[in-house]
């Protein structure tokens, strides 16, 4: 009869969660029509991609960084992603979100227990009404009690599907949030690199410009003392050199500025930044168009755009589990064990088992519930506004990218026009001056000029180098890995070139000029020509070595951008 029972009791319980075994609370998500992503605006060509310098192809390398063939470059990128704390962080991230999703699965295991004691117990014969005298006294004894439990709850409503939907798209947005970590870290790297690179050469510009505006001192001093001049020139040529010198000091904190953000960037100190990036003088050149795609492949590749969807899609499912908590949850379990006396362990009189549905439900208050669900609710259209918001900002970020980068190159074929024209007046000056026309001051004006030109120049290339560097990360590539990379973190936690030319080589290309002044130094005259100047542009570039492994160093830039080491 007992079994009877049982079985109707379990067979009216299987049936209704048969019934409601397809059934699940809330929503499930599905990208809305609406949403800013499905705009056509928003999946088209960039309004800026106009420009010999981008291309619409689609396939953004994944390692973007390699197309500036800079071994170096690629060598701190990969000791960044190695060893920085950042991406540290955001891989244990990912390690506890993975974790929350194997708790959310477990859920829907069958759940087993294991209890047991050993007690010597002496009873209250009262509490057992066993005081009378027709009642025997309750002996005190040894006793024990072994108990095995198996439970599984009965997923009639989804709740806890929704629960596993809840955890996977919290661990996918944790995942895309360390891509996005990845590219942020590598374009931080970049311009790093490219700031210590860039400043270097306007630092030897600047030297250069001391050099020349000491010795255009001292003739003009010369001059005052034959009556040539007068002191008016001497003091004017003297502030001159002054304000040329002033810039001097912040260029070289720029420098070391720089390479304290490489060391920190590849996870060491600041003093312990890499010795062969100290002494760069030329920024990496890009060699080709750079491929932004169009809108839709951008919204595909972003991190933080998946991201956003993944936060999106968790919280609608957050209401289906919040609207579980309006109905009774069912429960299948089963018990036996041994209680009693030591010594009849397992005996007749001691086993003990149950087995049948259990149910909780919270009535007849239910307003905690209704609350949750609401809240959830919130949350969705919160989640739903900041994913469209995010979509924008990845379009708005690009766009702003590459409409700065198209004006900077404008603007420096402007400046490369303005240094042609100093240097075929340059050219002008020196041949007066070796006609006899002119003396030697107009002739250290022109070089002056000339060196201020390409000082320009060399500014408006590291502003498109950091441009460059800003597009790739608007893009947002860099964030795929291969199975090794992937292991390793695990274990340790030829198309038109976008820039017209170089600078053209500063130093070697006034190497003329340093003749002309080492020859005024000593009171010669300039009877050559000053033309060799303007060929060293189309020299070929030098070939690539083979990378070699960077060396810590602990020191700092002298007043002259120069590095020095401590004294032992």
């Amino acid at each position: 009869m007992k079994l009877r029972r049982l079985s109707s009791l379990l067979t009216t319980v299987t049936v209704l969660a048969s019934l409601t075994a397809g059934c699940t609370l809330g929503p499930k998500y599905k990208r809305s029509q609406n949403a800013a992503i499905e705009r056509p605006t928003a999946k088209g060509n960039f309004v800026s991609s106009q420009n010999k310098a981008l291309t619409r192809m689609p396939d953004l390398p994944d390692h973007w960084w390699h197309l500036y063939d800079e071994p170096v470059l690629d060598q701190l990128i990969e000791e960044a992603f190695t060893h920085n704390n950042d991406l540290k962080v955001a891989a244990a991230d990912i390690t506890r979100s993975t974790a929350a999703l194997a708790r959310a699965r477990d859920a829907k295991r069958i759940g087993t227990n294991l209890n047991t004691w050993a007690n010597y117990i002496e009873f209250s014969d009262q509490r057992y009404l066993v005081n009378s005298a027709n009642r025997p006294h309750i002996p005190d004894a040894f006793a024990t009690s072994l108990d095995a439990i198996v439970s599984y709850q009965v997923d009639y409503l989804g709740q806890l599907r929704r629960a596993i939907e809840v955890a996977n798209a919290d661990e996918e947005a944790v995942r895309s949030a360390y891509d996005m970590a990845r590219i942020t870290v590598a374009a931080n790297t970049a311009q790093a690199y490219v700031e210590v690179c860039a400043t270097g050469h306007d630092i030897a510009i600047t030297k250069e410009l001391i050099a020349l505006s000491e010795r255009s001192t001292a003739l003009i001093s010369r001059m005052r003392s034959e009556g040539r001049a007068m002191t008016t020139d001497v003091r004017r040529q003297m502030a001159l050199e002054a304000q040329i010198k002033a810039d001097l000091p912040q260029q070289v904190a720029r420098k070391q500025i720089a390479l304290f953000s490489l060391a920190v960037l590849t996870g060491r100190p600041p003093a312990e930044f890499p010795a062969e990036v100290a002494n760069c003088e030329e920024e990496p050149i890009l060699r080709q168009p750079i491929p932004v795609g169009d809108g839709e492949s951008l919204l595909n590749r972003r991190p933080d755009v998946r991201s956003a969807e993944f936060r999106l899609k968790s919280a609608t499912a957050e209401i289906g589990v919040a609207m579980g908590e309006m109905w009774p949850k069912i429960t299948l379990g089963a018990a036996a064990g041994s209680t009693g006396m030591a010594k009849h362990m397992f005996g007749g009189h001691t086993r003990e088992f149950n087995l049948g549905p259990g149910l909780t439900w919270q009535v007849p208050n239910r307003n905690r519930a209704r609350a949750e669900i609401l809240s959830a609710k919130s949350e969705t259209r919160i989640a739903s506004a900041q994913f469209d918001q995010t979509v924008l900002n990845a379009i708005k970020e690009t766009e702003a990218a590459l409409t700065t980068y198209t004006h900077d190159l404008d603007h420096r074929e402007e400046v490369a026009l303005a240094r042609d024209r100093a240097d075929a007046a340059d050219k002008d000056v020196h041949r007066l001056f070796s006609l006899g026309r002119i003396n030697a001051l107009p002739v250290l004006d022109a070089d002056r000029t000339l060196l201020q030109y390409e000082q320009q120049l060399v500014s408006a290339d590291g502003k498109i180098s950091d441009d460059q560097i800003r597009i790739f990360l608007a893009l947002g590539g860099g964030w795929s890995r291969d199975k090794d990379q992937i292991e390793r973190e695990r274990t340790t936690g030829t198309a038109p070139t976008p820039r017209i030319v170089k600078a053209k080589g500063i130093i070697q290309q006034i190497g003329d000029i340093t003749g002309i002044r080492a020859e005024i130094g000593k009171g010669g005259d300039l009877s050559h020509e000053k033309d060799a100047h303007t060929n060293n542009s189309s020299k070929a570039p030098e070939p690539v070595q083979p990378p070699k492994p960077l060396t810590n160093t602990q020191g700092v830039l002298n007043d002259e951008g120069e590095l020095e080491r401590p004294k032992e």
